[in-house]
């Protein structure tokens, strides 16, 4: 994902293919790319890590970057960063200058970083829990499964900067990519790991148990609730902060405002903004906690028949 900032990776190429218009080749980067993550068990290997690391050392020393100028790191710590009243010792103006900065782009980004998550929040709650069950092979059969297993793979695969950046370019800028993008791989994140939850459970049913939609609705869902919900106010605090991020593909969101600061070079303003997305994304968590810590162990308030399995006892379909 850093090719998007200029790093010569596969998101560097997709970008520019992109520019380009090359569609064909930027959907071979794509393929590429999702051939690389699934296979990651097969190459990543303990007895191959010092080779990986040694061709890592090797590549890296092999870029060129962009000369600093002498002093250019002094100038940045000291200077570039440093508000731009405090530089010639405008204590009063510096109130001034933080107002204008919280009343014309910090609220509006965070006002906007809130909505977008929270919408991308619900629908990730609502694709995970009515999909967790596609590769549960007693609920959508065994070729259902390998699908659904695949499908969920792959949109897991793809990080959320990068689908959106896909959408952008079929939907236009709005909100509507980052959306789609955050629920997509944070739903699939969920309902593999809801699934194959589901999928251990069902090798514990009695024979005579329903499939299909029928084990799903009346069995897995109701058990397995409680950890989804924590599952969801886990992938909350990350689905703010990668809202945030998504501002730099154009949406008005605090990572939007961020960008055009960089662009513009001012970046003491810069410097403040990533403040506040680091504070929204640390109170996000603090409620994400608290609301995991009232629900109680297991994500939900455990019910009697819930009690029962865990000690043992009849599953919920005979103590219904």
């Amino acid at each position: 994902m850093l090719g998007f900032i200029g790093l010569p990776t596969l998101g560097f190429q997709l970008d520019s293919f992109f520019r380009q218009g090359d569609y064909g080749a930027a959907s071979a980067v794509m393929a590429i790319y999702v051939a690389l993550i699934a296979s990651i068990r097969l190459w990543m290997r303990w007895r191959l890590a010092l080779l990986w690391v040694l061709a890592a050392v090797v590549s890296l020393a092999t870029l060129k970057s962009p000369p600093m100028g002498e002093g250019a790191l002094w100038r940045f710590l000291t200077t570039d960063i440093v508000p731009a009243p405090l530089r010639t010792g405008d204590w009063a103006g510096f109130a001034d200058w933080l107002g204008r900065l919280l009343t014309t782009e910090m609220l509006s980004g965070i006002a906007a970083t809130i909505i977008c998550a929270q919408i991308a929040l619900a629908l990730t709650g609502m694709l995970a829990f009515f999909s967790f069950g596609v590769i549960v092979a007693r609920v959508a059969g065994r070729a259902g499964a390998v699908a659904g297993h695949l499908v969920l793979v792959i949109l897991r695969s793809f990080p959320e900067y990068m689908l959106a950046y896909l959408f952008l370019q079929i939907l236009g800028p709005s909100m509507l990519p980052a959306v789609l993008a955050l629920a997509l791989h944070n739903g699939a994140i969920i309902a593999h790991l809801v699934g194959r939850q589901a999928g251990a459970m069902t090798g514990q049913l009695r024979p005579d148990a329903p499939r299909g939609a029928t084990l799903w609705g009346y069995e897995l869902a109701p058990r397995l609730f409680g950890p989804f919900l924590a599952l969801c106010l886990y992938r909350w605090e990350i689905i703010v902060r990668e809202t945030a991020v998504m501002g730099l593909l154009g949406i008005a969101t605090l990572g939007f405002f961020i960008d055009s600061a960089v662009a513009e070079l001012r970046l003491d303003r810069a410097m403040v903004l990533p403040v506040a997305a680091g504070l929204l994304t640390a109170a996000i968590d603090s409620i994400s906690r608290l609301v995991r810590r009232r629900i109680g162990p297991g994500g939900s308030r455990a019910l009697p028949h819930e009690a029962r399995l865990r000690s043992g006892g009849p599953s919920c379909t005979t103590a219904w």
